[in-house]
């Protein structure tokens, strides 16, 4: 077996920062199981790779998207980019590899070259989020101008002190569709805008509420940032959602007047326990689940006992997102494209039903088949 030094790169245009009396910083040390390198200044180590095109964020069908054109530049002085004052970290650990993968990756093999990037993009989720710790500490503890604009980010395997191998990884960009409005949907907007006109003022408060998250949500390309937005609306949606009380409180009274009317010598303790317990569960909340149950068991839209078990789904990674941590750095929460689709297509409805009275939304082609709305 060999070791190969494999790692994530991450590097910062710290914009318009600078050291005092002198040119650079670097610091190397361990984290968690990890090797950190961090250096600020003009001539980073790794040096200055970037898209020397500004990449749309959208591919509009019809329109040509400009091509993306990278530029890299072992000695940073070289390199065009309009600035050059930078914050570069680095991740790393050591990873064994059979002789001849080593053999053939330090000779210079492309295929072997190639096996190895891909072991090291493997570990990069959990090096980027030691990255993550070691950025948000410069920002938060010296200025956030030293990590705001990220340049570039690169899985690394290293050669030798004076060589290593890289990935560019590209600008993410959004296929559009085509969507165009026939006369029945000019019909529909011609009578729904308008009667928003006619709603009370609490109404447009509470749609604006829950719109604003979709609105940010819509436009958001990194995958945990769009869920939590997606949540947050249907969150807002959900804050109307209360328990049916009468059904809950006819049996209260019946159990009541049954140990009451028992000839008991502990009858009036049983009623002091009993109406401790009623009390206690009216000041008990309902859970985001319960409340999500009730409002589509109420709607019974196509497919909602799919729905209810989704939506335990989502909010368990909603809670690890948001609620849970670790001391090793070691906690993972990855949100995959198709659990972010699916919980588009379910907030995106349940907004609707809680705006307009039905589930009725938009078709696309990125919607999960079974609930397109006709």
């Amino acid at each position: 077996m060999g070791t190969i030094k494999v790692g994530y790169r991450r590097l910062y245009d710290a914009m318009g920062c600078s050291i005092s009396e002198q040119k650079e910083w670097t610091a190397s040390f361990s984290i968690a199981k990890y090797f950190a390198e961090v250096y600020i200044g003009s001539r980073p180590k790794y040096g200055v790779a970037y898209n020397k095109i500004h990449t749309p964020k959208y591919q509009v069908p019809g329109e040509e998207t400009p091509m993306v054109t990278f530029e890299f530049q072992k000695d940073a002085s070289k390199s065009t980019y309009p600035r050059n004052f930078f914050t570069e970290i680095a991740v790393f650990e050591e990873v064994d590899v059979p002789n001849e993968l080593y053999r053939g990756f330090i000779q210079g093999d492309s295929a072997s070259q190639q096996s190895i990037l891909e072991i090291t993009a493997e570990n990069n989720r959990k090096q980027s989020k030691i990255a993550d710790v070691i950025a948000g500490t410069i920002g938060l503890r010296f200025h956030c101008q030293f990590v705001m604009e990220i340049v570039c980010e690169n899985p690394l395997a290293i050669r030798n002190s004076d060589d290593w191998a890289f990935q560019m990884v590209g600008p993410a960009m959004q296929l559009l569709e085509a969507p165009a409005l026939n006369q029945t949907g000019i019909g529909m907007l011609d009578q729904l805008l308008p009667s928003i006109g006619q709603s009370s003022e609490k109404a447009i408060s509470f749609g604006s509420k829950a719109l604003e998250w979709l609105l940010r949500a819509w436009v958001e390309h990194d995958p945990v940032s769009k869920f939590t937005f997606l949540f947050i609306a249907v969150e807002v949606v959900l804050g109307k959602v209360s328990k049916i009380e009468e059904p809950f409180n006819e049996s209260v009274s019946r159990i009541k007047a049954l140990i009451e009317a028992c000839d008991s010598e502990s009858k009036d303790q049983d009623i002091s326990y009993f109406e401790m317990a009623v009390r206690a569960h009216e000041r008990q909340p309902m859970s985001l689940s319960e409340r999500f149950e009730l409002l589509a068991q109420d709607a019974k839209m196509a497919g909602w006992e799919n729905d209810v078990i989704a939506f335990r789904k989502f909010n368990r990674i909603r809670n690890h997102l948001v609620h849970q941590g670790d001391s090793n750095l070691d906690l993972q929460v990855p949100v995959s494209e198709d659990e972010v689709r699916q919980l588009e297509d379910l907030t995106e409805r349940y907004v609707s039903l809680a705006l307009f009275g039905d589930g009725r939304v938009y078709t696309s082609r990125y919607r999960p088949t079974s609930n397109q709305q006709k």
